[in-house]
């Protein structure tokens, strides 16, 4: 049996175990081989080689991605474990399936060896269709010891230089002396409209009175060679690429014959292929309504594009779709468009298209493409079923990167993105095309990663979005246009339907980092079931009016872990109308970054919340600006355990509030000090300097602190009731209404109350 290999880099001395399990039952030596009964663990030590026999057959090996288990297919000899993973390609095929599907595709349908002694064997042979058209079009050019037969026509050297008819059968000579020009009568030589000088002579197509047979004749030799290795390029029909020739009848003419043959259509990869309007077409709204607008460049179904990284480009001043498909209302148009720049020229704010449009595309669609300089929508693609996106990039983009999918009526469903980039992205001066990179509208689809950089808004999710799973999504908003009039809109991730009548549906996350935002980094409302295993926030709510994360009008929201530092506001804020939520840890440091005032690192308005571990802190010292919790209304809230440096600014006003197993520190404040209840009072106000304290709203009928008097005569007042302590002040209520007290008094610990709400 096959022995493999692997080494994992990593921390010295560290290590971990991979597991090898098959995939499938299979036969090997007379064995079967199962998933139950043979997976092997082996532990290996970072950075030293480790070894594993194992049978020859279908494996997958897990342990070492942290993901899903990575197939490899072992074979009958020794082998390197990373020479069978497949990297940088989906998880669900080995690299020996991938290897073997791609070399029985190449061998059916691509001749790779397109090489000069090739196309000279098409040339040379008198049966083939480009030796045929070049016979039927052009004089042959005289060669020496070549056999001709009497009447042939040929290009004779110099000094002839031109045209003329063997006299006799036989062999040339040697070379074209006297000789051998007597063998031949010359020509008249004829002129060729367009492609020669008239008047010079030798530069003539013989038997040609116009250069359009000529121009025929060459592009016939070259989709002739073109069709033999089964790709065809756009130059074949007549494209020149320079950004300045208008190429659009060339790629027509080079898509449609490659969708009616099934061959692949190549751009060159230096080329810029200006095109133009060539039409109008009816497109689809979000809301199933439709409407015209011009277009360039139209798609047809079974097209086969690679553009290798071809621009087609547009002048700022057309304000139409540059590409688009022929049938964007009838979801009928399977396409594969891959490795194109569409260029629009330029910021108009007078543009309200996006500058490509795919719409409706069938199953087994495939897109890979990037969008630039332009203003408004660099690209909608919508309504697509069954389609790998694969790779998407907006760059220098006034407005909105992508629009995948606007409304209910043109969602994409059972679809995969890939990854998913946007750089420099601005607002375009509306709420509504704040400078995200990508709006997504999906259903049952998948989301591996999201990056975004140097812009003014993150990622939509919008309204009717359903079983939809982003892996990964990242955002740095370090951008420094105009965007700040928009802070909502300029959210890291936004989750958010319409009205409570059309929400997002099941959306659920990986990892949500946020970083840099002019808003909030994480920004729900009117949304259903939302699910995030981890967000991380750094600098958000850069405007200092929006929190971190700011959440409301959801049904249910579950948090995995939250990690929230610096935010120009508020950390973490339960808005209004707010269902449940459901978390693990919940990390808030520093807030108030921009605007210290009324900052809290903690904020519940509505609904019901339970997290399992809280931890609210200001590291700055000197001053603690930031408050720890506020509570202000009849909000269940749990923390099965709590941790804070804030002390005791906190504003709770709910009966229904629980801080289990509280740790406090004080912070650079003391929590000591005396407190006079005079002449009856039934209440007084202590605090200590800078210091203020809030009102009391509410009756409490347990205590949110407990109090505990230091001398005798206090002592008999009991336990002291701190109704909404705030900034190192609190109010404090008399025991029995009667007499006066001077007194001592320590805060102990929150013991919000006996037992948990529910």
């Amino acid at each position: 049996m096959p022995t493999i290999t692997f080494t994992v880099d990593g921390p010295a001395g560290k290590g971990g175990t991979a597991r090898f399990e098959p995939r499938a039952m299979f036969e090997a030596d007379g064995k079967l081989v199962t998933s139950w009964a043979s997976p092997r663990l082996v532990k290996y030590t970072n950075n030293t080689p480790v070894s594993v026999v194992l049978p020859e057959g279908p494996w997958k090996v897990g342990g070492l991605s942290g993901g899903q288990p990575l197939p490899i297919d072992v074979g009958s000899v020794n082998a390197d474990l990373k020479d069978l993973i497949v990297f940088n390609l989906p998880p669900s095929a080995p690299a020996t399936t991938l290897s073997q599907a791609v070399a029985a595709w190449m061998d059916s349908n691509v001749n790779t060896e397109v090489t000069e002694p090739l196309v000279e064997g098409i040339l040379a042979n008198p049966e083939s269709g480009a030796r045929a058209v070049l016979d039927e079009t052009y004089g042959r050019v005289w060669k020496a010891s070549t056999a001709y037969a009497a009447g042939d026509l040929v290009l004779l050297p110099a000094p002839v230089n031109g045209p003329g008819t063997r006299n006799s059968n036989g062999t040339s000579r040697g070379s074209f002396d006297a000789t051998e020009q007597g063998l031949w009568t010359p020509s008249a030589t004829a002129t060729v409209d367009g492609l020669t000088d008239a008047t010079t002579v030798g530069k003539a197509v013989a038997k040609a009175a116009s250069a359009a047979a000529a121009r025929s004749a060459i592009g016939a030799v070259d989709s002739a060679a073109a069709a033999a290795t089964g790709v065809l390029s756009f130059e074949s029909f007549g494209a020149v690429g320079d950004g300045a020739a208008d190429d659009t009848p060339a790629l027509l003419a080079a898509v449609s014959e490659g969708a009616a043959t099934g061959k692949l259509v190549v751009g060159s990869p230096n080329a810029i292929y200006r095109v133009t309007q060539q039409g109008t077409r009816t497109f689809r709204t979000g809301t199933g309504s439709t409407y015209t607008a011009p277009y360039c460049l139209s798609l047809p179904a079974n097209a086969q594009i690679d553009m290798r990284g071809a621009v087609i480009s547009v002048p700022s001043s057309f304000l139409g779709i540059a590409v688009c498909n022929d049938h964007p209302t009838a979801q009928t148009d399977k396409i594969e468009f891959r490795g194109a720049v569409i260029d629009g020229g330029g910021f108009n704010a007078s543009r309200g298209y996006a500058l490509v449009i795919l719409s409706g595309l069938a199953a087994g669609s495939k897109i890979a493409m990037t969008v630039r300089n332009v203003s408004y929508i660099g690209a909608s693609i919508s309504w697509c079923t069954k389609t790998e996106i694969e790779r998407l990039h907006a760059t220098n983009i006034k407005g909105q990167g992508y629009m995948l999918g606007n409304g209910l009526s043109d969602l994409n469903d059972l679809c995969t993105f890939g990854l998913l980039t946007a750089d420099n992205i601005q607002d375009f001066g509306s709420f509504n095309q704040p400078g995200n990179g990508y709006c997504i509208g999906a259903t049952r689809s998948s989301i591996n990663r999201i990056i975004q950089r140097n812009a003014a808004g993150g990622t939509k999710y919008l309204k009717g979005c359903d079983e939809l799973h982003t892996v990964y999504s990242e955002f740095d908003g370090a951008v420094s246009t105009g965007e700040t009039a928009y802070g909502t809109a300029n959210s890291g991730t936004k989750i958010q339907g319409d009205d409570a009548s059309n929400k997002t549906g099941r959306v659920t996350f990986g990892k949500i980092v946020s970083r840099n935002c002019v808003g909030s980094g994480l920004y729900v409302r009117f949304a259903g079931d939302t699910l995030i295993d981890s967000y991380v926030g750094a600098k958000n709510g850069r405007n200092g009016t929006n929190d971190d994360l700011d959440l409301g009008e959801f049904d249910d929201l579950e948090i995995g872990s939250v990690k929230s530092d610096s935010a120009g506001l508020g950390g973490f804020t339960v808005g209004p109308n707010a269902g449940l939520v459901k978390g693990g840890r919940l990390t808030v440091r520093n807030v108030g970054d921009v605007t210290a005032a009324n900052s809290y690192c903690f904020t519940q308005l509505t609904g019901k919340l339970r997290f399992s571990f809280v931890e609210l802190m200001d590291n700055r010292q000197t001053p603690i600006t930031s408050k720890a919790i506020q509570a202000p209304n009849a909000v269940s809230m749990v923390f099965d355990n709590y941790r804070s440096n804030i002390g005791n600014r906190v504003d709770i006003r709910s009966s229904l509030a629980w801080l289990g197993n509280p740790i406090l520190s004080t912070g650079n404040a003391g929590l000591t000090g005396t407190v006079t209840l005079a002449n009856g009072a039934t209440q007084t106000d202590v605090s200590n300097a800078n210091s203020v304290s809030q009102a009391v709203t509410g009756g409490f009928a347990e205590p949110l602190f407990e109090i505990t008097p230091l001398n005798a005569a206090a002592q008999a007042l009991g336990v002291v009731r701190c109704a909404v302590p705030t900034n190192f002040a609190f109010r404090m209520f008399h025991a029995t209404a009667t007499g006066t007290e001077v007194f001592s008094y320590r805060i102990v610990a929150y013991v919000f109350r006996t037992t948990k709400p529910a």
